[in-house]
């Protein structure tokens, strides 16, 4: 029911990132040049080093854009990280992964509400773990997008995650932190902070879902609370704390997403 295209964007630090479009088909007439309908949308962002494929949500009615920043899936021919991308600059604030990434999944949203195809004022934003870091991101920067579904949500509320963690990249930090200089240490935590999900989430104006595991070693639920509660004051918001999954996005959270996107991208 939809119509796939291969999308390239130019983004910051001259490089390039690719992306997956799909489309239905009934928003352009038989000749396949003229949009005669528009459709609600959503970005998608990938975990941590996965590349995110074509996501065809085209018979629920959706238009889709999977964004793979630098360093993820195709990406990569453009720009691959010469270390573990979580430690790329990590102790140079303006130049720290995290920083460029949220900026090639801007670049991703605004290539979206330029399309013809796209009602820009139903436009979401999703994804999990680390990606779920990327649609805060994406609705922190990008004023116009409606709402967000955030599972499992990665690389937010550090100092929570740092104490409760026993593995993944809350734990990485933690002895990266404790081995480094006085002055290394202070630029990696501005770093962190520059790009923390529970301070990116204090800038979302739209609604927002949270899903957390209630055994996520990786991603304590906890942090996900904090990211709930730093939402302003005045933002539709809801948190689910699945009790005994761990790190992994469930059939439970991705029917709590469809509810989400039912209230919120309806017209």
């Amino acid at each position: 029911t939809g119509l796939l295209y291969r999308v390239d964007l130019a983004s910051v630090q001259n490089t390039r990132i690719v992306c997956w479009l799909f489309v239905p088909s009934e928003a352009y007439d038989e000749s396949g040049e003229k949009v005669v309908k528009k459709f609600p949308a959503i970005l998608i962002a990938p975990g941590y080093g996965a590349e995110q494929p074509p996501m065809d949500r085209t018979r629920d009615g959706f238009i889709t854009l999977s964004i793979n920043p630098r360093n993820h899936g195709p990406s990569k021919e453009f720009w691959k990280a010469p270390v573990d991308h979580l430690v790329y600059n990590l102790a140079d604030p303006e130049n720290y992964y995290y920083k460029l990434a949220f900026l090639d999944c801007l670049r991703g949203a605004q290539f979206l509400f330029s399309r013809e195809e796209v009602d820009p004022k139903r436009v979401a934003a999703e994804g999990g773990s680390q990606g779920g870091l990327f649609a805060l991101a994406m609705a922190a920067l990008e004023p116009r997008i409606a709402c967000v579904v955030s599972n499992v949500t990665a690389f937010s509320a550090y100092p929570d995650g740092m104490a409760l963690a026993t593995a993944g990249h809350h734990t990485q930090f933690r002895r990266l932190l404790a081995d480094a200089d006085t002055t290394t240490a202070e630029r990696m935590r501005l770093s962190l902070a520059y790009t923390d999900g529970a301070n990116m989430a204090t800038r979302v104006r739209c609604p927002v879902q949270i899903n957390m595991g209630g055994l996520d070693p990786i991603c304590p639920y906890v942090c996900g609370v904090v990211i709930h509660n730093r939402l302003p004051k005045g933002v539709a918001r809801e948190i689910h704390v699945f009790p005994d999954v761990r790190h992994q996005v469930t059939p439970a959270m991705r029917e709590n997403n469809r509810r989400w996107y039912s209230r919120w991208l309806t017209p």
